[in-house]
């Protein structure tokens, strides 16, 4: 089974030692399990120790050949031609990986925003908040009717009368009817309340949506580097390259 290119990032940090120890401890333990992810590991090291003798070679071919004939250095090349068809071997298939992954297609916000929205369940409580029926008009679809309903729970009763988890799907509501203004006010709802990671989370989206890229990638490098967020692991080095390449 082909690796996921976040494996490859993966497997390409953990040899470049720049996992901590939580996601090398984890990496390991996927390494024992999956033998797609050891034979992937297998080549990436392979490649790199080739390119590291075909450089050492190159070195090595280089100095002698201030002090060598010519044909004593041509006499060198050919006693090692199986290195030479081994290294050139290695270096292409390791560009062909680098150059696949470079050359595709950065995805736009769109592509990103549908890739990543999670939708709502109403399993999903916290802090004393329970999923109340007006979780049925969402449910089935009526997102007009949760925000219309919520706005007007707004003007007769205050925010501070509303549950939270209501804040919650009026805010995914508005995102499914693509108005942008009033779900990110609803999400502003939800700041110091035990739904803050999920306006965290949210908001970033609705930010790519709107092309406000900057805005997007702060809120993304927060919860991306907090383990304990709610959203860490939906929030993968991918997904922060590519939003880096629309900020850029």
């Amino acid at each position: 089974m082909a690796l996921s290119e976040n494996d490859h990032e993966l497997l390409a940090r953990y040899l470049d030692g720049e996992l901590n120890a939580g996601e090398r401890s984890s990496l390991e333990g996927r390494l024992q399990q999956e033998a797609a992810l050891r034979e992937g590991l297998d080549n990436l090291q392979l490649a790199t120790r080739a390119l590291h003798w075909g450089a050492l070679q190159q070195q090595v071919a280089s100095a002698r050949s201030q002090h060598e004939s010519a044909a004593t250095t041509t006499a060198t090349i050919r006693r090692m031609p199986w290195l030479r068809y081994s290294l050139t071997a290695a270096a292409v298939l390791l560009l062909a990986w680098i150059g696949t992954r470079l050359m595709a297609p950065a995805a736009g916000p769109e592509t990103l925003y549908a890739q990543h929205f999670v939708e709502w369940e109403p399993t999903q409580l916290r802090g004393g908040d329970t999923a109340s029926r007006q979780s049925t008009p969402y449910l089935a679809g009526n997102y007009r009717q949760v925000v219309d309903d919520l706005q007007q729970a707004y003007r007769m009763r205050g925010t501070d009368a509303i549950p939270k988890d209501q804040y919650l799907r009026g805010a995914l509501a508005a995102m499914h009817l693509k108005e942008w203004s009033t779900a990110l006010s609803f999400l502003t709802e939800l700041e110091s309340s035990p739904f803050s990671d999920d306006a965290d989370y949210y908001k970033a989206l609705v930010f790519l949506r709107v092309t406000r890229y900057g805005d997007a990638l702060a809120l993304l490098e927060k919860i991306r580097n907090n383990p304990a967020h709610l959203y860490h692991r939906q929030v993968d080095d991918s997904f922060i390259r590519s939003a880096r390449r629309l900020a850029q």
